[in-house]
């Protein structure tokens, strides 16, 4: 009996699948579903069941988040180079600008726009309506930000006018797929950033509890330089050694298991525009320290308002940037034993033993670990020659479909 009666209750995307997008959670009218935090430092999401009625949008905004969010033909979108006419803008932005473009066009319309923001302590969606505020919601932040209230925000602003939508790629899609059907989603403009995935919240309470004094972090990074900024009791300072939060994140030995086969990392996506990094100093020598960016432009939505914004755009060959960047066609990591054992090690490791191992500043005389790093360095070199042999044959598939066309 207690069998049949189970199958009632939706099947959401497992532990190793789940992005905490929070599309499910917004679209129970029962408030069955709520993110919790797990010891590994991420939210996942948890089911009341004396709540739930059975209804099952749960679980159909969770599939449609997860299915068909884009593909690596080539063809089907276009690439740039790019960055803010306004220079002011471009040089207070991490690359070149873009989205701080967007957003005053949006605003300039009437719109609204919503995007991370370091808030305190933490990291979380925030919207704003004014061009002085865009400031809170530009520069990179290696934090896991929260999305509780972002689609309750949306349906506030969607009928009204225009609004601009941006995160990773996970977070774009559960808007997607919540807003799917809405009768005036042509107002909704998606924009995503090429993600090198979300690292745990351990690594920032560490961080906090290791350096007392510290406030909060201002910012991780200053153009093409990781500098780690915080305020340490009202005074901006940078840390100089490795970090947590910054080499942590880089080292990629804490993320969500679901971003270690990211199912968003694709050059065709279903936003309108994807924003990142153009890694490539060869090309275009003289704007990177102004700071450039990679513009990905998916839909005719996406052209139509790129094209509306003052952004300068230079148009650029696939080959020219996805070979430095692999992270927007490619989406699988290797996951290595301190993945697996991170709520273990979190726990008895010293702070220091702890910060060698996630940030990988390890040294000869760290027997064990030094093993670890040559280990991983090895597995990494083959994962590069497995990526740059599907890169070559994805840019041959490409030069044929041109060829043909």
């Amino acid at each position: 009996m207690k069998s049949l009666e189970n199958k009632k209750y939706p099947k959401l995307a497992s532990q190793y699948d789940c992005t905490d997008c929070m599309a499910c959670v917004a679209v129970c009218y029962q408030n069955a579903l709520q993110p919790i935090l797990f010891a590994d430092g991420h939210e996942y999401i948890k089911l009341d069941e004396s709540k739930c009625v059975g209804c099952k949008q749960c679980e159909n905004v969770c599939i449609k988040s997860r299915e068909n969010y884009g593909n690596n033909d080539l063809n089907a979108s276009k690439i740039y180079a790019a960055w803010s006419e306004n220079q002011n803008d471009r040089k207070n932005a991490t690359s070149g600008g873009v989205f701080g473009a967007l957003a005053k066009y949006v605003l300039k319309k009437g719109g609204i726009v919503i995007g991370a923001s370091l808030e305190g302590r933490e990291c979380k969606h925030i919207m704003i309506s004014t061009e002085d505020e865009i400031w809170k919601l530009q520069g990179s932040k290696y934090m896991a930000s929260s999305m509780e209230g972002v689609y309750s925000i949306i349906e506030q602003h969607i009928d009204d006018g225009l609004v601009l939508f941006s995160g990773v790629g996970c977070q774009c899609a559960g808007v997607l797929s919540y807003f799917e059907r809405h009768k005036n989603r042509n107002n909704l403009y998606t924009v995503d950033l090429i993600c090198g995935g979300i690292p745990s919240k351990i690594l920032i309470d560490k961080f906090y509890e290791h350096f007392s004094n510290v406030d909060n972090i201002i910012s991780f990074r200053e153009k093409d330089k990781y500098l780690l900024k915080v305020s340490e009791n009202g005074r901006i300072k940078t840390i100089q050694e490795k970090s947590l939060p910054l080499h942590g994140f880089n080292c990629g030995l804490t993320n969500r298991y679901s971003c270690y086969h990211c199912q968003f990392a694709c050059a065709h996506r279903r936003t309108d525009i994807t924003i990142g990094d153009l890694w490539n100093y060869a090309y275009m020598k003289d704007e990177h320290a102004k700071g450039i960016s990679t513009v990905l432009i998916h839909t005719e939505k996406g052209n139509r308002i790129i094209n509306s914004a003052n952004i300068i755009l230079n148009k650029i060959s696939w080959n020219d940037c996805i070979k430095f960047c692999k992270r927007i066609v490619y989406g699988e990591t290797p996951i290595f034993k301190p993945r697996i054992k991170l709520v273990e090690n979190a726990s008895k490791m010293s702070y220091s033993t702890f910060k060698k191992l996630y940030c990988m500043d390890i040294r000869l005389g760290d027997v064990g670990l030094f093993m670890f790093r040559a280990y991983r360095y090895v597995v990494l070199h083959l994962y590069s020659i497995k990526f740059k042999y599907y890169i070559k044959c994805l840019e041959k598939k490409y030069m044929d479909n041109t060829r043909n066309s």
